[in-house]
């Protein structure tokens, strides 16, 4: 499984000159916690940076009127982003290892193509399991035990004559 097959799209995004205010509002328009902020490139919008809901509660903590903020005075500029084609357990690790728990997915162009959160990736994995579980039904030698079990189970839940 690859970024390409979990990732969210279209991505809620966000021009690093709009302002704070604009942010939240379009934050909870769309019923999420992060914004992807983007620049033009050509015809391409690339990210450059998340702008998250606790962002914006640090910069209303320290200052009331943070709301006519700019975005690129307030998001986080480290960005890690992944590849479409970059597989499930790479993602992990980099989730990991960079301790974020959402990646913006980008084509060979470094142009955004979605994005991935952790619920995503649990979700990805929870359905993993799932099919490995139905392959271990299906094969016969398991199928032939737990065939087995059953008629054992069965004969001791029978009366004997």
């Amino acid at each position: 499984m690859q970024a390409r097959d979990i990732a969210i799209s279209p991505v809620v995004i966000i021009d690093a000159a709009q302002n704070v205010h604009a942010a939240a509002e379009l934050m909870e328009r769309h019923l999420v916690g992060c914004l992807v902020v983007t620049e033009c490139l050509g015809s391409d919008r690339v990210p450059v940076g998340m702008l998250t809901d606790r962002d914006i509660c640090v910069a209303v903590a320290h200052d009331l009127m943070a709301g006519t903020r700019s975005i690129r005075s307030i998001m986080s500029r480290r960005l890690v982003t992944c590849r479409q084609e970059t597989p499930l357990e790479n993602i992990l690790e980099m989730m990991r290892a960079n301790h974020v728990r959402r990646l913006p997915v980008v084509d060979e162009g470094g142009a955004l193509a979605g994005i991935l959160t952790a619920s995503d990736v649990l979700n990805a994995l929870s359905e993993l399991i799932r099919r490995a579980g139905e392959v271990a039904l299906t094969e016969p030698a398991l199928r032939d035990r737990l065939t087995a079990t059953q008629i054992a189970c069965d004969g001791l839940a029978s009366p004997v004559p």
